[in-house]
């Protein structure tokens, strides 16, 4: 109803099906309302495999990354298609914690209401 989920196509949800990283990334985002901070649609994130994000998760992913929710592997990849594992679960919502503690209440004065 806000928008924060959206299914897999425009008449299905597949909520039964395993959480890519990049939309467990898109829907933190979308929760946290911070789509907006990527001023691209189609930004390019400092992943080697970018060009593997899909287009519709491309601005999350850099937003993500920008505030530190996620972070590249050994190989400096995301690998935003493959399925999100409990252990990355389990570090997505640490960062996730700790941006909400430190960091959001800068990020959505500075960057959402003044534009910065």
């Amino acid at each position: 109803k806000n928008g924060v989920m959206s299914g897999t196509a425009s008449s299905t949800f597949s909520p039964d099906e395993p959480l890519s990283r990049a939309q467990a990334l898109v829907i933190i985002v979308r929760m946290l309302g911070l789509e907006s901070m990527a001023q691209d649609s189609m930004p390019i994130t400092s992943f080697n495999d970018n060009d593997d994000i899909p287009s519709w998760a491309r601005s999350s992913v850099l937003v993500a990354e920008k505030i530190g929710l996620v972070r590249c592997n050994e190989n400096n990849e995301l690998k935003p298609n493959e399925v999100l594992t409990k252990a990355e679960a389990a570090t997505l919502i640490n960062n996730l914690l700790i941006y909400m503690r430190n960091d959001m209440v800068k990020d959505y004065t500075e960057k959402i209401i003044l534009r910065k």
